[in-house]
């Protein structure tokens, strides 16, 4: 995959739902990126 084929998306949250997106990564030993590329996966 080259840098070309990489898209990049934004957002913006609540401070409820930010803090609900950092616990799950942090529990779960996840970057927020990591658990924002595998929820719009999925």
């Amino acid at each position: 995959m080259s840098s070309n084929d990489i898209k990049h998306v934004q957002t913006e949250l609540t401070e409820d739902e930010y803090e609900r997106f950092w616990k799950f990564a942090s529990e779960h030993g996840l970057s927020l990126k990591e658990v924002g590329h595998e929820a719009l996966i999925e």
